[in-house]
C-alpha cells in the first residue's frame, strides 16, 4: 500500500492526474494521499474515491471556470500572441484585482464545493492530509482529515491554496496563505503516519521543497516532469491536456523502468550499445569522422571512436562522463528525433524502432546539416547510418 504526496503548482496540477491514472491502471494501491495547494484539492478527490470525476474536471477546465478571464485571451498569452487589445484587457483586469485587493477566488471556491464530498471523504479508508500556513498564528499546519473540524474541509483546502495574489479572506477569523510557503510536497506527513512506500508527484513549481532524511526501509519513488509544465495560473486546454499526458507517461517511465529523458523507451539488453559501437569497422569510423573533426590518418580507429567521436557527442547532448554507452546511444537518438520532430513524444518505443526511423530520414537530414555546418550532429547522423541494429 502506497502513500502519495502531491506537490502544489496551480494549473500544473493537471500533471498529477496523468500520473495517478498510470498508477491506478498498473495496480498500485493508494492508502494515503496528501498535498499542498492544488495538490490538496486533487488529493482530497482521489481519497474520497472519485478519480474519474477529477479526471473529467481537469480535461474540461478553462481559466473562465476559475477566474473572470477569457479562455481565448489565456490562449494568446500562453502562445505569446499579445496584441494591444489583450494588453488593454490585462491592464483592466490588474486594475480591478488591485481595487479588490487581490484576484477574486469565488469561482475556485465553488469548484471545491462542487467536487468535495466531505462525508464521503471522512468515511473513506484512505488517509488524507493537507498543508497550509496560518498567518494569524504565524505557524504552519499539516492536517489530516481527522484534525479538521466537521464541515471545514473545503475551507482548509481553500486555505492551502491562498496565493498572495488572491483576495485575502478569513476562515474562522484567521488569515491563511498557500501551504507551499512551508512545504510544497509533504512527504513528511506520510512518514509521520508510518508509511514506508511513498510516491511523490512533483510539479517543480515555486514553493519550499523539503528534503527528507529517511530510514533505509523507506522507499520513496519520485515522478517528475520531463519538461516544463508552464504557468501555474494560466489555464489553457491544450497545455492542460499535454500535462496530463506527460504525467501519465512520466509515471510509466518509473513504473515500467523505461529509458530516455525526452522519449519513453523500453529497456535494452545490457551493454548492447557498446557492442554496436565496437563492431564498427575502421572504414566506417573514419567515414563518420571525415570532414567533421580533425584527426591524424595514422590514429587507431577504435581510439578515435571511443576517445574523441563519442565523447564529443556526449558533450553535445550534455551527458555526464559517468553515463553508460547505452545511455549515450539513447541520448543521441533522442537528440536527433527531437531536433527533427520525427515521432510522437507520447508513446512507448523500442530503440531499434526509433533508429530505423532515423535511418529512413538520414540522407535528408545529413544534406541539411552539411549545409548548416553542424559537425557533431553530422557525425551523429553518419553514426546512425553506419550502425548495425539487427542483433538488438
Amino acid at each position: 500500500m502506497y502513500g502519495v504526496a502531491l506537490e502544489g503548482g496551480g494549473a500544473r496540477g493537471a500533471y498529477h492526474i496523468g500520473a495517478i491514472k498510470a498508477l491506478i491502471e498498473n495496480g498500485y494501491k493508494i492508502s494515503a494521499v496528501v498535498g499542498t495547494s492544488i495538490g490538496a484539492l486533487n488529493a482530497a478527490i482521489v481519497a474520497q474515491g472519485d478519480f474519474d470525476k477529477l479526471y473529467k474536471y481537469w480535461i474540461n477546465i478553462t481559466s473562465t471556470d476559475l477566474f473572470d478571464i477569457n479562455a481565448e485571451d489565456v490562449s494568446k498569452l500562453v502562445n505569446r500572441k499579445v496584441d494591444m487589445s489583450l494588453i488593454k484587457k490585462i491592464a483592466e483586469y490588474v486594475k480591478e484585482a488591485t481595487i479588490n485587493k487581490g484576484i477574486d477566488t469565488t469561482k475556485y471556491k465553488e469548484i471545491i464545493d462542487a467536487l468535495i464530498d466531505e462525508k464521503k471523504l471522512r468515511k473513506s479508508k484512505v488517509d488524507y492530509g493537507l498543508v497550509t500556513v496560518s498567518l494569524t498564528d504565524r505557524k504552519p499546519l499539516e492536517l489530516y482529515k481527522e484534525d479538521i473540524q466537521e464541515g471545514m474541509i473545503s475551507s482548509y483546502i481553500m486555505a492551502s491554496s491562498y496565493l498572495p495574489v488572491f483576495k485575502s479572506e478569513k476562515i474562522q477569523d484567521k488569515v491563511f496563505i498557500d501551504g507551499g510557503f512551508y512545504n510544497n510536497c509533504p512527504i513528511d506527513m506520510l512518514l509521520k503516519k508510518g508509511y514506508k512506500d511513498i510516491i511523490e508527484i512533483r510539479t517543480k513549481a515555486i514553493g519550499l521543497y523539503r528534503k527528507i532524511k529517511t530510514d533505509k526501509d523507506v522507499n520513496i519513488i519520485s515522478i517528475s516532469p520531463s519538461e516544463s509544465l508552464g504557468s501555474i495560473l494560466l489555464v489553457d486546454k491544450e497545455v492542460i491536456n499535454k500535462n496530463i499526458k506527460m504525467g501519465y507517461y512520466d509515471a510509466l517511465r518509473v513504473i515500467k523502468k523505461l529509458k530516455g529523458r525526452k522519449y519513453y523507451i523500453n529497456d535494452l539488453n545490457k551493454n548492447v550499445a557498446f557492442d554496436i559501437f565496437d563492431k564498427l569497422t575502421d572504414d566506417q569510423i573514419f567515414k563518420i569522422a571525415k570532414n567533421s573533426i580533425k584527426f591524424s590518418n595514422d590514429k587507431e580507429a577504435k581510439k578515435l571512436l571511443f576517445e574523441t567521436i563519442l565523447p564529443e557527442m556526449a558533450k553535445k547532448i550534455k551527458l555526464l562522463k559517468a553515463n553508460s554507452y547505452d545511455e549515450l546511444l539513447i541520448g543521441i537518438v533522442e537528440y536527433l528525433l527531437s531536433e527533427e520532430d520525427l515521432v510522437n513524444k507520447y508513446d512507448i518505443y523500442d530503440l531499434k524502432q526509433l533508429i530505423l526511423e532515423l535511418k529512413r530520414n538520414s540522407t535528408r537530414i545529413l544534406k541539411k546539416e552539411i549545409v548548416l555546418k553542424n559537425p557533431i550532429k553530422t557525425m551523429m547522423i553518419k553514426l546512425i547510418k553506419e550502425i548495425n541494429i539487427e542483433n538488438m
